[in-house]
């Protein structure tokens, strides 16, 4: 009889240095999985975003980031075991907190998000507004930040990491600092 694995729980911590490979691996996996199939997104679309994300260069200055990030940013990572399965990040600037896109991958995408968001939003600052910038291409992502009690804002800028001529916008999605309590019911 073959061994049923055991199903392990859904932990977020701190992301640390040496995790940049497991981190870019998941944010790849997050944009072929959310993107590629449901957008306008194509496959050559990100392959171009990542083409130098595995370079001893790139991983080498994302794991001294890890190491000693700047004061105003927090790095978590959400793991299965000791695999990462989702990644996040906030940086805290002078009037709002963004929120970095929440990216998960394996089969538990759901668990791994809301695990991260419950993390996440124990650093929030409660004082500020917390925005993040969404592709508003993508409908699943918008009601997952909904969800998440984020509203859509009518500020939109093209998404930077595409370079492909069709225009592919980000909304600015904000949770008003009045509901960053209700968010922690």
């Amino acid at each position: 009889m073959a061994e049923i694995d055991k199903i392990q729980p859904i932990q977020v911590e701190r992301a640390k240095e040496g995790d940049a490979r497991a981190i870019q691996d998941v944010i790849r996996e997050s944009w072929l999985a959310s993107f590629s199939d449901n957008t306008s997104v194509t496959r050559e679309d990100i392959e171009e975003i990542f083409k130098n994300a595995d370079t001893d260069e790139f991983l080498g200055k994302a794991n001294a980031s890890l190491a000693r990030p700047p004061e105003n940013e927090k790095y978590f990572v959400a793991k299965e075991g000791a695999r990462i399965v989702g990644f996040c990040q906030t940086t805290a600037h002078v009037m709002e907190t963004e929120l970095g896109n929440i990216y998960t991958s394996g089969g538990k995408r759901a668990a791994a998000g809301t695990s991260l968001w419950n993390e996440v939003k124990k650093v929030l600052d409660r004082q500020k507004d917390t925005f993040i910038w969404a592709p508003q291409y993508d409908m699943e992502t918008l009601k997952f930040y909904e969800s998440l009690g984020f509203a859509q804002t009518k500020a939109t800028r093209p998404d930077p990491r595409l370079k492909s001529d069709q225009a592919r916008l980000q909304v600015k999605m904000l949770l008003p600092k009045e509901h960053i309590e209700k968010v922690y019911i």
